[in-house]
Formats: structure tokens, sequence, C-alpha cells
């Protein structure tokens, strides 16, 4: 919320808005499907939700815009970036229907006006995020090659050390 809350995006948020979605926000753990949603008086992230398993890296969307290169599917690391992602998502329809209804392409659900609200979250904030993290998975993977391959030029017990020119 307070991303959207900069003057680089016409939403008009303001510190009461951002105190409400925080208000409005609620974390559950619950052992069922469907239960992360948002609405104008609600915000709910469900921690155990089928999309936020570890084992899945990619953060799956809808099929209307899942091949968008900002705010489709999404390859993440982890936990963290699942959440990143369904949070800006439910961020999103929060605005749409609380804040952006009465401005007309703001009406459908998954529509132009969401899409619109989901891209600038996604783009400024949530994928810059993950990318950073997941150069840095990839600077240590590479580090991690590095090392384990010099171990295998090291002599093993029993074994001499030769130089080789």
């Amino acid at each position: 919320m307070n991303q959207l809350k900069k003057k680089d995006y016409p939403t008009d948020i303001n510190k009461q808005d951002v105190d409400l979605a925080v208000m409005l926000t609620r974390v559950v753990n619950k052992n069922f499907t469907g239960a992360t949603y948002a609405g104008s008086k609600v915000i709910q992230i469900n921690l155990n939700y089928w999309q936020h398993r570890d084992s899945l890296l990619i953060a799956e969307e809808y099929k209307a815009f899942a091949n968008n290169p900002i705010y489709g599917d999404r390859k993440v690391t982890d936990l963290d970036d699942h959440l990143w992602v369904t949070v800006s998502h439910e961020v999103s329809h929060h605005v749409q229907r609380r804040i952006m209804r009465s401005k007309g392409i703001y009406r459908k659900p998954h529509g132009e006006g969401f899409q619109r609200i989901y891209r600038w979250l996604r783009a400024d904030l949530v994928n810059p995020i993950i990318d950073a993290k997941m150069a840095e998975q990839e600077k240590q993977d590479k580090l991690r090659k590095i090392v384990r391959l010099r171990q295998m030029d090291l002599p093993m017990d029993g074994e001499e050390f030769k130089l080789v020119a």
C-alpha cells in the first residue's frame, strides 16, 4: 500500500488507506484451498494455500495474464517469493475495490484496472526483490561449483600431491 501511495501512481492513497488496509489484513493457516482473497473490507492471506508450497518454483497466475512478462507467472526461489506475489495480487484487489472502484476500468475482478495496479506492484516492488534474490542465489551456486571443482584438485587421504607442469 505504501508503494502505491507514491506520487508515481494515480491512486490518491493516503495514510488512512494504508492504516485501514493493515487493520483489515488477516493472515491465516487453514487446511483448505481458496482462502486467499481480498475485497474492499478484507485482505486474507492463507499461508497453507496450495500455491504456497515450497516445491513449486513457479508462482502461477490466472490464464488471462499468465504469459505477461511483468505480472504473469513468475519463477520464484522459495515461500517468501510466493507470498510477495500473492500479497501484491490481493492488495491490488483491495485497492481496486476500495479506492479505485468509482473509476470505470477498475470494476472487473481481473480486468484492465486490476492488472494496472498489479503491474505497478510487481514491476516496481515485487519483481526487483525476487530478481535480486535469484541473482544472489545464482552467485552462491557458482561459488559452490568453483569450490567443489577446486576441492577435486586437492589430494585425497594418503595420496601425494604432485605438481604437473
